[in-house]
């Protein structure tokens, strides 16, 4: 009888456990921007994470019951309590965790971050009047979980001295000192601009910097100084969410 009902609690917990993978997972999982792309992030946590917390659950409601004294049924609820406890703890530690680990976005006076930003094409390279993210591609570097595309505004594009500059702006998700600007036109491949910014900024980096040229490409080859893009940037409050 004991055994029978040992595998009726570890059953009930393993489905509690399932459940808070569930939860805690998919809280996880955007917590570090986890991709959606053709529903991996959906599949990660239905076809793996669930049935491990599963699993793992009922296993650990088995070694918890187990060195239980002998109380036979009437007590069969306080028994799946202290089940539930534990896995409960073990949700705590492992969203503690997640927390923790995930990269958090720099803020000032409790408000988001966004780099504002303008490129600056040389002569010889040349902005389409009607372009569009298929003729550029622009993103913001930090690790491989934090790379993300900018948004260029297009019907800002102006021309000073021969030279073309195209604004933009890119949300700041990450707490680091290491930023990179990545920027293509065409075919070519892309130019690395390194960000000189505080890993958390502060109000004075709400005003321009001075120019950065680019000198190396993504394939780490170097970029003649005839051909490099340029960039300024200034840090400004991310508008409200709508």
């Amino acid at each position: 009888m004991r055994g029978l009902r040992s595998l009726g609690i570890a059953f009930l917990t393993a489905l509690a456990g399932g459940t808070l993978a569930l939860i805690v997972g998919d809280w996880a999982t955007r917590l570090h921007h986890m991709s959606d792309m053709e529903g991996g992030r959906g599949m990660f946590l239905a076809l793996f994470l669930a049935p491990l917390g599963f699993i793992v659950s009922g296993i650990v409601s088995l070694i918890v019951t187990r060195f239980r004294p002998r109380r036979g049924w009437r007590l069969f609820g306080i028994d799946l309590g202290v089940s539930l406890l534990t896995i409960a703890v073990i949700a705590l530690i492992s969203a503690a965790v997640s927390w923790a680990t995930a990269p958090h976005p720099p803020k000032i006076d409790g408000q988001n971050l966004v780099l504002d930003f303008e490129l600056r094409l040389p002569g010889s390279h040349t902005c389409p009047a009607e372009a569009t993210t298929d003729d550029a591609g622009v993103s913001l570097y930090t690790n491989g979980k934090d790379n993300h595309y900018a948004t260029l505004r297009f019907g800002e594009v102006t021309s000073r001295d021969g030279q073309t500059m195209i604004p933009g702006s890119a949300y700041l998700y990450t707490s680091t000192f290491q930023r990179d600007v990545l920027a293509r036109f065409g075919t070519e491949i892309e130019q690395v601009m390194h960000l000189k910014l505080r890993a958390i900024p502060r109000k004075e980096d709400m005003q321009w910097s001075d120019w950065i040229p680019a000198k190396e490409r993504a394939d780490l080859s170097a970029v003649p100084a005839a051909e490099a893009y340029a960039i300024r940037y200034r840090v400004q409050l991310a508008p409200p969410e709508s």
